[in-house]
C-alpha cells in the first residue's frame, strides 16, 4: 500500500481501511450528502506525533486538505498521496497521548465545532511508552469537543 517494500502489514491494512474511508468521502462530496468543504488531516505517530502536511504545493504546513484535493494536479488526491507515504516509525515505544493531544490541537486550529469533528485513530501497537501513564487527560479533551 504505502511502497515500503513490507506486505501485508498491519500498517497496510489500516491505511488500505483508510484509503477506502477516504473513496467513501469522496463519494458523498460527490453526490452531495457531504460538504466539499469538509477536510481531512492526518497525525503519524510512534513515540511522538507528526501533523502531515496536507497540501504538497502550498509553503509551510496545512494540516487540512479538502478531501477532494489535488493541488500539485497530479490525478492523485492528495489524502491519498499522504498516506501512502506514511511508514512505520522505528522508535521502541508507541505513545497514544502525542496522536490525541495533537488531534486535539487540530481540531482547535480549525476551529472545529462541537460535534462536527470526526476521529480516526490506527495503532499497530498497543500503547507501550513508560513515561506516560494515562491518556485520560487527552481523551476527555476530546470528548468535550465532541458536543
Amino acid at each position: 500500500v504505502n511502497n515500503d517494500g513490507l506486505s501485508e502489514t498491519i500498517l497496510d491494512d489500516e491505511l488500505a481501511a483508510f484509503i477506502a474511508l477516504y473513496t467513501d468521502l469522496a463519494a458523498r462530496v460527490d453526490n452531495g450528502s457531504l460538504s466539499p468543504n469538509a477536510t481531512v488531516s492526518i497525525v503519524t505517530f510512534v513515540q511522538t506525533a507528526t501533523k502531515l502536511d496536507m497540501d504538497p504545493v502550498a509553503p509551510g504546513v496545512q494540516i487540512a486538505a479538502p478531501i477532494k484535493a489535488d493541488t500539485n494536479n497530479n490525478s492523485i488526491p492528495d489524502v491519498i498521496e499522504k498516506l501512502r507515504a506514511v511508514v512505520a516509525g522505528s522508535e521502541t515505544f508507541t505513545n497514544y497521548q502525542a496522536p490525541l493531544a495533537a488531534t486535539a490541537e487540530i481540531f482547535a486550529s480549525l476551529a472545529t465545532p462541537n460535534g462536527a469533528g470526526f476521529m480516526v485513530f490506527l495503532s499497530d501497537g498497543l500503547h507501550s511508552f513508560p513515561s506516560v501513564t494515562t491518556i485520560t487527560p487527552e481523551l476527555n479533551t476530546l470528548r468535550g469537543l465532541s458536543g
